[in-house]
């Protein structure tokens, strides 16, 4: 779980990649893993938004378990 840690909004990098900051579930009953993923510009018909908060429902902690199967990267 991501717990206190102060996870920023996204960063430019000096390569100019825009990148944000995400907890990652590579596999049901394993760690969460805090990473800095890349992102593309937004597409014609897209938007790009800043989320300054989000939270964990108990469906996603199901699909952590693995008691709830569903996809993941």
């Amino acid at each position: 779980m991501v717990g206190s840690e102060h996870v920023r909004s996204g960063s430019r990098e000096p390569t100019g990649r825009k990148t944000v900051r995400a907890a990652v579930l590579e596999a049901p009953n394993t760690a969460v893993v805090i990473d800095d993923i890349d992102i593309r510009p937004p597409k014609r018909g897209e938007v790009l938004v800043r989320v300054a908060a989000c939270g964990v429902c108990h469906s996603d902690l199901s699909i952590i378990d693995g008691s709830f199967p569903a996809p993941v990267p």
